[in-house]
């Protein structure tokens, strides 16, 4: 059994805390803004994280009780906080990733155990919840490279950093579906025998082929059905992985994956469970009416591992490090790890993170 420590660090300005009456439920008892910001206080703690976004979406200042930066890190909390996490857990669960380096005997990587962590929370609402949260710290502070920072600036850019770590980890785990059989597959779950699960394997064989209409990984085989336009006027094109078996105890592994085009880029998009072009649900993937079923974000374009994985993790590590203090020196070098671990797995080019890189480091975990 993995056995966890708990680590403390020291942070400021996570929730705004004066004096009032909350009776557990958002009400209450004045409308002063000071019992305002007593009743986001409480109901952060409470995890009534419902009432702190229905309030402070509608009145950021929360009645008068707390100037509008706060409001945005208090509304930001609340998003985290319904996707499962805190700030302080997520620390934790980075730094933990730094001490367990025999998790699953292996002695070079941490992200694998961040991953592994937080995999039970790697759904796509708790992707869009992470993602509203990073977009209200930016409202704090966009530009974290700047000279005269506030302190609450600071701290904005920093949770932000944090969360965009834990984002870029659950949109990874959520596109793998099982991180366990990616890093210790059984017997059917390794069909082409290198160690790696046939899930890590076909996720990189789809990337590889979003890029060069092609796939190295020995044993992945794919059949593109052309392009699919769903009725939003998104089109796709929809592709099946399969690893073939040669156990009679065993069936291939296949996976249906969709490829999005954005300009010149090509990339993979997350899906989850089987719709037709409709949206309507079904249960028989066949690459043409019944589909992976793209998840898309608020705005309704599609996720992507461009987006919600490689760009995330990159961000991680570029805001933690603008902004990180003597005290969180360990988290600067923890993420910094995470990025080098997965940005350098092609070109050992650690300032940018490439799909091609994502793709090595799934298929070289080992």
């Amino acid at each position: 059994m993995r056995m966890k420590k708990k680590i403390t660090i020291f942070l400021t300005g996570m929730f705004i805390a004066s004096c009032g009456g909350y009776d557990g439920i958002g009400l209450s008892d004045d409308g002063t803004g000071e019992a305002c910001r007593y009743d986001i206080a409480t109901a952060l703690d409470a995890g009534n994280y419902d009432y702190v976004i229905q309030k402070l979406s509608s009145d950021i200042t929360c009645n008068g009780g707390m100037t509008e930066e706060e409001g945005r890190l208090n509304l930001a909390a609340a998003y985290v906080g319904s996707a499962g996490f805190t700030i302080p857990d997520i620390v934790n669960d980075i730094l933990q990733s730094q001490i367990d380096t025999n998790f699953n005997n292996l002695q070079n990587y941490q992200f694998d155990q961040f991953l592994d962590v937080l995999s039970t929370r790697a759904k796509p609402s708790n992707i869009t919840l992470l993602e509203k949260a990073a977009q209200t710290y930016r409202s704090v502070a966009d530009n974290c490279t700047a000279v005269n920072l506030t302190d609450i600036e600071r701290d904005a850019c920093f949770y932000r950093g944090l969360v965009e770590a834990a984002r870029s980890s659950i949109s990874l785990a959520f596109t793998l579906d099982n991180v366990n059989s990616w890093l210790n597959p059984g017997q059917c779950e390794d069909l082409n025998g290198n160690l790696i699960g046939d899930n890590g394997d076909i996720e990189a064989c789809s990337i590889e082929y979003a890029v060069n209409n092609s796939c190295t990984i020995s044993g992945v085989n794919y059949t593109s059905f052309g392009n699919v336009t769903f009725n939003d006027g998104i089109t796709y094109e929809s592709v099946r992985f399969t690893v073939k078996s040669t156990d009679p105890n065993c069936s291939d592994n296949e996976t249906y994956k969709l490829i999005y085009r954005s300009g010149a880029v090509k990339t993979v998009v997350l899906t989850e469970g089987y719709c037709d072009t409709n949206y309507n649900s079904c249960s028989a993937p066949d690459g043409t009416n019944c589909l992976p079923c793209p998840v898309l974000d608020a705005n309704g374009n599609p996720y992507t591992i461009e987006g919600t994985i490689l760009d995330a993790i990159e961000s991680a590590a570029n805001l933690i490090t603008e902004t990180v203090g003597n005290v969180n020196a360990d988290v600067q070098q923890a993420v910094d790890d995470f990025r080098n671990e997965v940005c350098t797995a092609d070109d050992n080019d650690p300032t940018t993170c490439t799909s091609q890189d994502l793709a090595k480091y799934l298929t070289t975990i080992q």
